[in-house]
């Protein structure tokens, strides 16, 4: 059953990212749980990413976690089948890597 108006809360609001299950009305019901996501690219701040509508615009914990910018320190292990990867680790942005086809095999595209 859906509470009072008086004791729901408001769908929190923030940058980069959304609080699921959304609201199609703005409201949440007191006792809901909601899960921050984050857009590509974003990570959540806090050590938390749930909050729960406990009553009237009050949620718990009482700082909603925020989505912020991830800064990339690396790179991914490129995944080419059929090759090795030199170096296969530690790879940084602006680092250039060598790849050697397996035997029979041979680089098609820019090298």
């Amino acid at each position: 059953p859906q509470g009072d108006m008086d004791a729901d809360c408001n769908m929190p609001f923030t940058n980069s990212g959304n609080f699921w299950p959304l609201s199609d009305n703005g409201i949440v019901n007191p006792g809901s749980t909601l899960v921050l996501h984050c857009d590509d690219g974003y990570g959540v701040e806090s050590d938390y990413d749930r909050v729960m509508c406990v009553t009237t615009a009050i949620f718990e914990p009482p700082l909603l976690p925020e989505c912020v910018e991830l800064e990339i320190t690396g790179c991914p292990q490129p995944n080419i089948e059929r090759s090795q990867v030199d170096p296969n680790y530690g790879i940084e942005v602006g680092d250039t890597v060598d790849v050697t086809c397996d035997e029979g095999y041979e680089i098609r595209g820019p090298e």
